[in-house]
């Protein structure tokens, strides 16, 4: 019997944690009729850790994930924030450094006709 590298074992813990994730995550009620639906996107986060970013779609609750590999002691899956983003989806402008705003581009499309059915 061969002993895997640290390292790999590491890296095994890191996707099952994410498997985990992704399971409890796609996980929908007992009665399909209610539905339920979330968005995952996963990215990495430097070279030993990811991140699970999960929206639910009914609750408009956004959350954050870090998977960090390693054994019990080092490793495993942290909660980084949660937020509740209905009201943030009812904005047209924060923090938004674009050269034109969403009215100055809608007010202008609607001059020139641009979109419209013909």
């Amino acid at each position: 019997m061969t002993m895997l590298p640290r390292r790999r074992i590491g890296w095994c813990v890191f996707l099952g944690l994410c498997l985990l994730a992704i399971s409890a995550a796609a996980w929908s009620p007992a009665d399909p009729a209610q539905g339920s639906r979330r968005l995952l996107v996963t990215s990495s986060l430097g070279a030993t850790s990811a991140i699970l970013f999960v929206l639910d779609e009914d609750s408009a609750i956004l959350s954050a994930y870090e998977a960090i590999p390693g054994k019990e002691e080092s490793g495993g899956l942290r909660l980084l924030g949660a937020r509740k983003i209905e009201q943030d989806l009812l904005l047209t402008r924060y923090h938004d450094l674009s050269e034109y705003s969403y009215t100055q581009l809608k007010e202008s499309y609607e001059k020139s006709g641009v979109g419209e059915d013909k």
